[in-house]
């Protein structure tokens, strides 16, 4: 299902989004002057500093771009889902009260399993009038998956096959960040 799909590529943006864009000011250490600088960090030791290439900044840049992107057409899929959430509870306390079991029988409420249909049908309703929400988000997780391929593959002769290393881009001016996630 495209949903699912946009759902894991969402969530690998937001996890390398995590990794790549955010710099805490640290007035000790030395600002970068004009170019992109790479540290990777591994368990909390930079392993690599780098001085990123051309392909490198462009890669970067483009994934930045794509995320905002993404970033402004899930604003409307925030009420999208507060409206499934509210109809599923719904929902769900309405299947809770219609079908009653104890230990010697079951008694099913036809009139709240009429009302279930009918929630589950304003379900399918949301859903479907959204429909091109859902689409824009399937595009844009296409967009973001080719640009953070792209990143990779231009970052791969730095980083190699190394596994659970953290990076931090600094971008010109900027401060490096001394934030790391230690691999548990």
């Amino acid at each position: 299902m495209k949903t699912t799909k946009s759902i894991f590529i969402i969530s690998v943006t937001l996890a390398l989004s995590a990794c790549v864009g955010y710099s805490n000011a640290n007035p000790t250490e030395p600002q970068t002057q004009g170019s992109y600088q790479l540290i990777a960090y591994q368990d909390c030791n930079p392993i690599i500093t780098h001085t990123m290439d051309a392909e490198q900044v462009a890669a970067y840049k483009a994934l930045k771009a794509a995320e905002l992107d993404m970033s402004a057409s899930e604003l409307p899929m925030k009420d999208i889902e507060d409206k499934l959430a509210l109809l599923s509870k719904e929902m769900e306390a309405i299947s809770k009260e219609a079908i009653q079991e104890d230990d010697d029988r079951l008694v099913i409420n036809k009139a709240l399993l009429a009302k279930q249909e009918e929630k589950a049908k304003q379900i399918e309703a949301v859903i479907e009038s959204h429909a091109a929400n859902f689409d824009a988000i399937d595009d844009y997780a296409e967009k973001i998956e080719a640009a953070a391929n792209r990143f990779d593959k231009a970052l791969k002769p730095i980083i190699g096959d190394l596994k659970e290393v953290n990076i931090n881009i600094i971008e010109p001016g900027e401060t490096p960040s001394a934030r790391c996630l230690a691999s548990s």
